[in-house]
């Protein structure tokens, strides 16, 4: 969970920097008109991985991981939109799991799909994951928050020795954004 919580963090700041309610924070877009670059950001990543998420969370992994397969399979090399994804998904769930067909009707496509902002996961500064890892590095960015500002040295009370690359790189990050 610990890329997903630091996905939810870009997504926070994407959101935040083209203003909630943009068309551009929406996970499906009309780009007519619209230069490529001022599109993109981490949103259509982002809210895609959430809605994954979601529907892996909601149809089971089991049933999800077999849809997927399914997925690849059929649409190899190919682009879809995502009218194809999802009356693929709901016609697997119909062949493969019949009793799931209810979970797919009552997924609020129109909120996931065309209103902006957050999904309806979560909102700013609600991620819904939650990662111990994270919290590791949240509670070292605050002891090194004081030294920053001062000549002392620092005996952080985490190893750090314990961190994985992801999370060393994440608390220098937080390091070097508090000086600013």
């Amino acid at each position: 969970m610990f890329s997903a919580t630091l996905g939810w963090k870009a997504l926070e700041e994407s959101i935040e920097e083209y203003g909630p309610m943009h068309p551009l924070t929406q996970l499906q877009v009309d780009l007519k008109g619209v230069d490529p670059d001022d599109a993109f950001s981490s949103i259509p990543y982002e809210k895609g991985f959430n809605l994954l998420y979601y529907l892996e969370q909601q149809f089971s992994r089991p049933a999800f991981l077999a849809f997927f397969k399914a997925y690849i399979i059929k649409f190899a090399n190919c682009s879809i939109t995502t009218d194809d994804f999802r009356n693929f998904l709901r016609t697997f769930m119909q062949e493969h799991y019949p009793e799931k067909v209810k979970i797919w009707d009552a997924i609020d496509w129109n909120t996931w799909l065309y209103v902006p902002g957050f999904p309806p996961v979560g909102s700013k500064g609600r991620s819904p994951f939650q990662s111990s890892q994270i919290e590791q590095v949240e509670r070292l960015a605050k002891e090194w928050q004081p030294v920053l500002q001062s000549e002392e040295q620092i005996s952080p009370s985490i190893d750090l020795k314990t961190f994985t690359v992801g999370q060393k790189g994440e608390s220098y990050g937080w390091t070097i954004c508090s000086r600013s």
